[in-house]
């Protein structure tokens, strides 16, 4: 299937007007492991298959050499058979009423105006090259125990002996548009809140969920003046704050470059022990717990919030970009519906 993208890459670069085609979203909206509940395994296998340009219709296979009947398309019998009549321009009753449900009006419209697009069918958009990037460099924020943003040379970390951490990312179809963030919570001994800090994962890192935890982890070391302890619910990071610092520098180790940046910072060597916290707990739940227990998850819920408030630091798309990506998307769900609703009606008979 990959070796049908350079045709079809070259068909939307000329589209483009030579801007780099971008297919790989596709793959991800399609893949086994994306249980999205709005498009089952017919309407994923469609998808796949428009992308490819491997739809064969009855004007196609005439081209192609072979003899058919006729090239009438089978639902409305009033217009040539074809991919883009199928998904944009039937008038068959159960047809136009799969696009209305998937593509609103002004969608419509803008097919219309460019019928010679080869996203309304392949799903190939112009590639995001230009759109922002992850920061480079980390923007942060450090924050006292009301929330108020506070100047670094007046803080002071001395007496923070425990430290909650959370990383967050929002996924994207491309993931050169991931974008992750992480968090701490500064406590005392006794669990008094001192200080929070929220940054964006840099770009040097994976944008991912995981990269942002073993992130967090790292920037709890770099706050850190005394002895510490840290709290997190990913056991990932757990397991790997408590190993040996030669199973964690080990090449073959994943988050090995975030861990050696923590091996450099000074706090490292003050560290005790890292601990799991239960994560997404409800505010029921939570009010049952005993008092040490009920703060710590209370921590953890906190820190989700800013890590979540991190990734967006980032540098964001603008409207407009975003609105091309959600017509890319829209489309493509738009064609494994359709398309899944058309080969639905030849079954049951309904078209001759």
């Amino acid at each position: 299937m990959r070796g049908c993208w350079p045709r079809h890459q070259q068909e939307a670069e000329r589209h483009n007007t030579g801007e780099r085609a971008c297919p790989g979203w596709i793959w991800r909206l399609t893949r086994p492991g994306n249980k999205t509940q709005s498009i089952d395994a017919q309407a994923k296998y469609l998808i796949r298959a428009a992308a490819c340009d491997a739809l064969w219709t009855r004007d196609r296979a005439e081209k192609a050499g072979y003899v058919v009947e006729s090239t009438v398309c089978p639902l409305c019998q009033t217009a040539q058979d074809s991919v883009f009549h199928r998904v944009w321009e039937c008038t068959h009753p159960e047809a136009k009423e799969a696009r209305d449900g998937i593509a609103p009006e002004w969608l419509q419209k803008k097919v219309a105006e460019d019928k010679g697009n080869p996203l309304w069918i392949n799903g190939w958009m112009a590639h995001p090259i230009g759109w922002p990037k992850a920061d480079q460099e980390a923007n942060s924020e450090v924050r006292d125990a009301e929330g108020t943003a506070v100047l670094i040379r007046d803080t002071n970390f001395a007496e923070a002996a425990v430290f909650v951490g959370d990383g967050s990312c929002y996924p994207h179809l491309i993931s050169g548009l991931s974008r992750a963030g992480m968090a701490i919570a500064c406590y005392t001994v006794d669990l008094k809140l001192l200080y929070t800090v929220v940054m964006s994962l840099p770009a040097s890192v994976f944008q991912s969920a995981q990269g942002a935890e073993h992130g967090a982890a790292a920037l709890a070391a770099q706050f850190s003046e005394g002895p510490w302890s840290y709290w997190t619910d990913c056991m990932g990071v757990v397991n790997t704050m408590n190993s040996s610092w030669q199973r964690q520098l080990c090449s073959r180790a994943m988050h090995a470059g975030t861990r050696r940046f923590a091996k450099a910072q000074m706090g490292t060597a003050q560290f005790m022990q890292a601990y799991h916290v239960p994560a997404h707990r409800s505010d029921d739940e939570i009010q049952k717990l005993e008092a040490e227990e009920k703060q710590l998850a209370q921590a953890n819920a906190l820190v989700d919030t800013l890590a979540k408030e991190g990734a967006g630091f980032h540098q964001q798309a603008t409207e407009e970009q975003q609105q091309e990506l959600r017509v890319a998307l829209t489309v493509q769900k738009g064609a494994g519906h359709h398309c899944h609703c058309t080969q639905g009606l030849s079954k049951r008979g309904k078209v001759p």
